[in-house]
């Protein structure tokens, strides 16, 4: 029976044969294939995203996102900010060490840092580029932290709480809005494996999907197989 390509590509780099580079890339498939896709199904992940809903689904979030800016709706990842600042004063948590403190809060869960570079670049769009976003309102976090430490968690939240309504999957006797909070967080090493970057294929990515405007469908399809 013929060796699988996992099987002689081991054999390979046990012999030496295959650069460094390659032998890094091919155990980075491996841990997806072996490890994170199956456990990515077994809790209820995503098996495909079409990333190029995110802007329709993104923009159509505007008003909810200007009721957090507004202070008209909470906002948990701005109390993980406004705390930060009182408990380390304004320059410490401005620092790279400051952030890196409370950077998983603000990944956008099974979305990765795909996901993570689209919903930046459409939020940037609505608020940034049209002078929306001032410093008054954001004080004391400057407008591009606010984007980057608010209101991409916020996005992040509300596009797996909508991929779990539809899914139907929020009855497990926690409230919705906290489910899919807990979601985006426990997902991050899903994301951050299969769609590293905005500018790199994805472990699986589809070649032939279709670039129209189809921003009215469901962009996540979830396996069908996944556990409630």
């Amino acid at each position: 029976m013929e060796q699988d390509v996992y099987t002689r590509t081991t054999f390979l780099i046990k012999k030496g044969n295959i650069p460094r580079k390659e032998q890094e890339s091919f155990c980075h498939l491996h841990k997806i294939e072996i490890t994170v896709k199956p456990e990515g199904r077994q809790k209820g992940y995503p098996s495909f995203i079409d990333f190029d809903q995110l802007k329709g689904r993104i923009h159509r979030m505007r008003n909810e996102l200007e009721a957090v800016i507004l202070g008209q709706e909470h906002s948990p990842y701005r109390n993980i900010a406004l705390k930060a600042y009182e408990t380390l004063g304004k320059n410490k948590a401005r620092s790279t060490m400051g952030v890196m403190q409370r950077f998983d809060a603000t990944l956008p869960g099974y979305y990765g840092p795909k996901g993570a570079s689209i919903i930046l670049r459409e939020l940037q769009k609505l608020f940034i580029n049209t002078n929306y976003l001032t410093k008054d309102m954001t004080k004391p976090q400057l407008p591009l932290e606010y984007m980057q430490q608010v209101l991409l968690p916020e996005v992040g939240y509300r596009l797996i709480k909508q991929d779990l309504t539809d899914r139907q999957s929020s009855n497990d006797g926690r409230d919705i809005t906290q489910q899919a909070m807990d979601v985006m967080q426990e997902s991050t090493e899903y994301g951050n494996m299969m769609y590293p970057d905005a500018h790199e294929p994805s472990a699986h990515e589809d070649k032939d999907d279709d670039d129209g405007d189809q921003d009215d469908q469901s962009e996540a399809s979830f396996d069908s197989s996944a556990e409630d």
